[in-house]
């Protein structure tokens, strides 16, 4: 893949450097990214052909394109209602076409993935077209994870047919991709909860009291609103991967949070204070105003990522007890 130019101020490339200059337009962040989303665009249309090769014919494949500059909004809708549902399952039509494309169920999983892919990149490059604070860096973090997801999707691997998941034990950074590629249809799965539903009590990525999850709005961004009068919990709007359900267990301290202080000139700007959080999984990290402030924060997020995760191995494992049926 092509590295991202140089930026017009004499910068490192784009995938060195925390956020933009604020004195770039959006049209010069566009330019800058726009040569690794083509790439990015031909090794995952690649990898679709690999692992479906009439995947245009037997799904319901949203349009793949690298939008102009004003253009990804609307890509970004057009991703996420051909993905998801409006409380942010999966669509309808996938759940059919999972079931009866001829290339099996497995196959169809794997393109699913693979188009969830292309929308994360297109969020992120909004994202960083807008300079939206706190996920300006995240393209970088999908680039760089993107040619690990699509090997474990396209194979071949030891033991791994093309279009095959590899086990969780065996997945590597790219582990907390959108764990709706993996899962079954909701309540098919026996003993694995489904999606949380909207006006459910969730505890969610971006607040430290529970909220009401208020479904998905079809990209990154997240708003969270409150009924004065009303009463009850606030509403978090956001994608159904960043929540899970009130009950889920928070643990007080866990060895996968790594929290480290910073300097001020490290510190991307924008950000609240010099607290660096960093999950497993390759993800981008996160600043925060203390210590405590960001290891309370990585606690309640790593249960999110662990509900997910264990979610997505039951349904697996129910899958593979389908597939050996006679």
């Amino acid at each position: 893949m092509k590295e991202i130019e140089p930026l017009p101020d004499r910068t490192q490339t784009l995938m060195e450097v925390h956020v933009p200059p604020s004195s770039l337009t959006p049209e010069e962040r566009f330019n800058a990214i726009r040569p690794v989303l083509v790439d990015a665009r031909h090794m995952i249309t690649t990898a679709i052909e690999t692992v479906h090769p009439a995947a245009a014919e037997c799904l319901p494949m949203p349009e793949l394109v690298v939008p102009d500059v004003n253009g990804f909004a609307v890509a970004s809708s057009a991703l996420y209602a051909n993905l998801f549902t409006a409380n942010g399952s999966r669509a309808a039509a996938w759940v059919a076409a999972r079931s009866a494309c001829a290339h099996g169920s497995k196959a169809a999983v794997a393109v699913y993935e693979l188009c969830y892919s292309w929308y994360q990149l297109i969020n992120a490059g909004r994202s960083r077209i807008e300079s939206v604070p706190g996920w300006t860096n995240h393209i970088e973090g999908l680039l760089e994870m993107l040619p690990g997801r699509i090997a474990r999707v396209s194979g071949p691997s030891a033991d791994v047919e093309p279009g095959e998941l590899l086990p969780s034990s065996d997945r590597g950074r790219g582990s907390d991709l959108r764990d709706q590629f993996e899962t079954a249809d909701a309540g098919v799965v026996s003993g694995a909860a489904g999606l949380p539903a909207v006006g459910d009590r969730v505890i969610s990525w971006y607040d430290d009291d529970l909220v009401e999850y208020g479904g998905g709005d079809g990209g990154p961004w997240t708003t969270l609103s409150f009924a004065l009068l009303a009463g009850g919990l606030p509403v978090r709007k956001c994608e159904p991967e960043r929540v899970a359900p009130a009950d889920t267990p928070i643990p007080g301290k866990d060895a996968r949070v790594s929290v480290a202080r910073r300097t001020r000139a490290e510190m991307p700007y924008g950000e609240p204070g010099v607290w660096q959080l960093t999950l497993p999984g390759g993800g981008v990290p996160t600043w925060h105003r203390t210590k405590r402030d960001a290891t309370t924060t990585g606690l309640r997020r790593l249960a999110i990522l662990d509900w997910h995760r264990a979610r997505a191995e039951a349904a697996t494992a129910s899958d593979e007890t389908v597939a050996d049926q006679p």
